[in-house]
């Protein structure tokens, strides 16, 4: 899905990161396992404020399968990777959208002034929204940049103990 090659190349707008020279790209799957094994730990870190939804497996397994996709931010002129955003295109009965499933890196910061390759994919795939699970303070934040928080989802676990464990219907 990636093979389009999103990448910016613009120069980073005035912020807190604006004296780095930052890129980013959509990582095509035979380049997955190269960049793996540094953004695997920030995912992987994503992955525990979640709601064990995903395990690392799944999220590689998916990326492999090209059901998910990897987006990388890297500084130049070393391509040194300081972000990692894993996306999923979800297909409602009314609309498509992008999901961003997890994002980890250096800061979240680093991706705002690089999101619009992110958005300009998401509509070439027949996306008519990104949308993202977010803790109350991230979505704050994303604000600034026309993200809107829709709703809030809360869960419960009413297992209790092993979130992965089986159970019986009787």
């Amino acid at each position: 899905m990636l093979e389009k090659g999103f990448t910016s190349s613009t120069p980073q707008e005035a912020g807190s990161n604006s004296d780095r020279d930052l890129k980013g790209t959509g990582v095509p799957i035979d380049m997955i396992d190269g960049v793996w094994v540094k953004v695997q730990p920030w995912i992987n870190k994503a992955l525990e404020y979640g709601n064990g939804e995903y395990g690392i497996e799944d999220i590689y397994s998916a990326l492999l399968d090209r059901e998910m996709q990897l987006w990388i931010v890297y500084e130049m002129p070393n391509k040194n990777i300081v972000l990692a955003v894993i996306t999923q295109i979800i297909t409602y009965p009314q609309k498509k959208s992008c999901r961003v499933v997890a994002l980890g890196g250096e800061s979240h910061l680093l991706w705002e002034q690089r999101l619009f390759i992110l958005e300009e994919w998401a509509r070439t795939e027949g996306c008519l929204s990104v949308e993202a699970f977010v803790r109350s303070g991230l979505a704050k934040k994303m604000k600034h940049l026309g993200y809107n928080n829709i709703y809030t989802v809360v869960s419960k676990d009413i297992l209790g103990g092993d979130k992965s464990g089986s159970y019986e219907v009787i």
